[in-house]
């Protein structure tokens, strides 16, 4: 399961949640797909929920799909926007 960093803020602009780490004073956006990760990322869902619930409410492959939300995933975690929970 993966939650939402403590210190980092998001807003919706232009239609695209912006996120803003404070401790590092990155900012990031995020798609609407992305957005919906961000959404689920709450420390309730696994990998696999968020990409069976992506998967239900988009009409693209769901190879597709999985590799997408698992790369973006990563790469929250590896910019320390999401954090891993047990």
């Amino acid at each position: 399961m993966f939650k939402r960093r403590d210190g980092v803020v998001s807003q919706i602009a232009s239609k695209k949640l912006v996120l803003l780490d404070v401790d590092g004073g990155e900012y990031y956006s995020l798609n609407d797909v992305g957005t919906r990760v961000w959404e689920l990322s709450d420390g309730s869902h696994s990998l696999e929920q968020i990409i069976n619930t992506l998967i239900e409410e988009h009409d693209a492959p769901g190879d597709v799909i999985r590799a997408d939300v698992t790369e973006l995933v990563e790469d929250l975690v590896v910019e320390k926007l999401l954090v891993k929970v047990s």
